[in-house]
């Protein structure tokens, strides 16, 4: 008798408290669903930028691309989306943004285009550190830039990613570098002071050549205790212009640096306090 009244009193708590196997399962949370927004290729025109979706699922990514890009004719038509801005983006103090909310969903900005910038009349430019590709002839020609501000977490720089940005005097290359292609910086005339960051792993063929560089004393300062590789086109594997520049490394890798090809061509090697 008295485990019959155990056996209802355990029966009946499993009713008040809701303690019964599997009760609690249709209030466990849903995991949230991987929604698709737009189509990879899509363009779409957000504050007068051009994106192209590279991602249409989470992790949502696009790419910048240049001002009223669509496909090219040998490709699928794309759909564009567009909003109404009567100011272009692409021309003054650029700040590229990190991320964009297309159809409910944040869109981050992994890179950017090919010739997204050419030519442009671009004062600065601010690069954030989602970006992690600068593509081929991003920046090229855009004479009138003074400054440009690339932030940690870009990885690759491509080939005359920046050529020809005539008036920036500082020019910083972040750490998270690991690839700069041939010319990237080639013919930026007037910059007096290089920074190389710890952490940068190769810099291309020719990425800071100025061909009709001004008289100025200039100056490379690489803080990475082991010189980045530079890579070599044929028999030469030179990345700089070194007449009247001198090259500044850290403290105990003079040595190192004299003897590593790209770096050695320095006539003037000091070491940092």
């Amino acid at each position: 008798m008295k485990t019959f009244r155990l056996f209802g009193l355990v029966a009946l708590s499993l009713v008040l408290f809701g303690c019964q196997p599997g009760s609690n399962d249709n209030n466990d949370p849903e995991p949230s669903a991987n929604v698709q927004h737009g189509n990879i290729g899509d363009v779409i025109c957000i504050n007068g930028y051009y994106y192209k979706i590279t991602n249409n699922f989470n992790p949502y990514t696009v790419e910048l691309e240049k001002e009223g890009y669509t496909a090219s004719s040998s490709a699928v038509p794309k759909r564009v989306a567009s909003q109404n801005n009567a100011d272009s983006p692409y021309e003054g103090e650029v700040v590229i943004p990190a991320v964009v909310t297309y159809d409910g969903a944040e869109f981050a900005v992994t890179a950017i285009g090919e010739s997204a910038f050419y030519n442009k009349n671009v004062k600065s430019v601010y690069i954030p550190g989602c970006v992690e590709k600068v593509g081929f002839n991003a920046f090229r020609m855009c004479y009138n830039m003074e400054k440009m501000t690339l932030c940690n977490g870009i990885k690759k720089i491509e080939s005359h990613a920046f050529s020809g940005c005539r008036k920036c005097t500082t020019i910083t290359i972040p750490g998270s570098v690991e690839q700069m292609g041939e010319c990237a910086f080639e013919e930026c005339y007037y910059w007096t002071r290089l920074n190389i960051e710890s952490g940068v792993k190769q810099i291309g063929y020719a990425a800071f050549e100025r061909r009709n560089y001004p008289t100025s004393k200039s100056y490379v300062y690489c803080y990475s205790t082991e010189p980045p590789t530079i890579t070599s086109k044929g028999s030469n594997c030179e990345a700089f212009t070194i007449t009247n520049c001198e090259l500044y490394v850290p403290k105990g890798s003079a040595s190192v640096y004299k003897k590593t090809a790209g770096w050695k061509n320095f006539s003037t090697i000091r070491e940092m306090n």
